[in-house]
């Protein structure tokens, strides 16, 4: 009997201390992460501080950019790096034949740099005879602007050509001042008063810590191979029309440019993102054209126009 009890106590005992080391070890893992977890809203904390400061105290904002844009400053060059990313007076963006980059000022004016070209802060938030006025150094490409009828953009280019007009509109480098609505843009204007605050308070600094975590922000804009494609046919599907109203009067056999074919405005500088090199093939002009234009994905991508239709042909 004595033998059993004691078989019996050994057991109780063994189990005992079996549950009191789980009991322990739980209990310093659960504290762990704990730990863990307080670390990490720290640490969240300090970065979001730091983003929440410099984007709180600054009047300019990168708002949304593509890959092939480069944000030169007196720190060096590199690319935009965040949505409400500030930069000042002095400070250079340039894109390559894909690229994009919008702009955003505290006033609600919005400036978007157009596919191979370069711009530079020169003066924001002045004011002359009681006139706000804004002034870039465009010295290649394209420009858009939001603005409000009371608020001036001025462009001047690299020959010193001057551009300047109140409200909306399009600045082209060789051609100056357009009409533009602009209204696209509106989406990428700062929120006014209590919104803006929470947009510069927490979702910049958010997208700020997911930038510097190495998660894409949310304002980076991806170029994929399908989205070059789909630029290039809906560029195509312009380039159509406009050769079905002047394709009778142009010579195949040789490479043209877009603008002999009767596109401009909006409708010439998005075939000009869309479409690889300065224009396109006209192989059979008439009635019955046929042209081809090549799309600026990897594969280089052709399509063939015709007055029945497009079509996509593998390289």
């Amino acid at each position: 009997m004595s033998l059993l009890q004691d078989a019996a106590e050994y057991e109780k005992n063994h189990w005992d201390n079996y549950l009191t080391r789980i009991r322990s070890q739980s209990a310093r893992d659960y504290l762990s992460q704990v730990g863990k977890l307080i670390g990490l809203l720290i640490l969240t904390g300090l970065l979001l501080d730091g983003a929440r400061r410099e984007t709180l105290h600054s009047s300019s904002f990168v708002v949304a950019f593509s890959p092939g844009a480069r944000l030169r400053t007196t720190k060096g060059t590199s690319s935009p790096s965040f949505v409400g990313q500030s930069f000042s007076r002095g400070s250079s963006f340039s894109t390559d034949a894909t690229g994009r980059v919008t702009l955003a000022f505290r006033d609600g004016s919005v400036v978007e740099l157009g596919p191979r070209s370069q711009l530079t802060l020169m003066q924001s938030d002045a004011f002359r005879n009681g006139q706000k006025r804004r002034q870039f150094q465009l010295s290649s490409g394209s420009a858009r602007v939001l603005a409000s009828p009371e608020t001036e953009t001025r462009f001047v280019t690299a020959e010193g050509i001057v551009g300047s007009k109140k409200g909306s509109f399009l600045f082209t480098v060789g051609r100056g001042v357009s009409a533009d609505s602009a209204a696209s843009l509106a989406r990428h204007a700062l929120k006014p008063s209590f919104l803006q605050s929470i947009e510069r308070g927490v979702w910049w600094p958010l997208d700020t810590l997911l930038s510097r975590l190495g998660i894409m922000g949310a304002g980076t804009i991806l170029t994929t191979d399908s989205q070059r494609r789909d630029a290039c046919r809906t560029a195509g599907v312009a380039l159509q029309k406009a050769l079905i109203s002047s394709g009778a009067s142009l010579s195949p056999g040789k490479e043209l440019s877009l603008e002999s074919a009767g596109l401009s405005g909006d409708a010439l500088t998005q075939a000009q993102a869309a479409i690889r090199g300065p224009g396109f093939v006209l192989v059979q002009s008439g009635s019955n054209f046929v042209a081809t234009v090549v799309a600026r994905d990897s594969a280089g991508t052709r399509f063939a126009l015709t007055p029945q239709g497009i079509q996509e042909r593998k390289p």
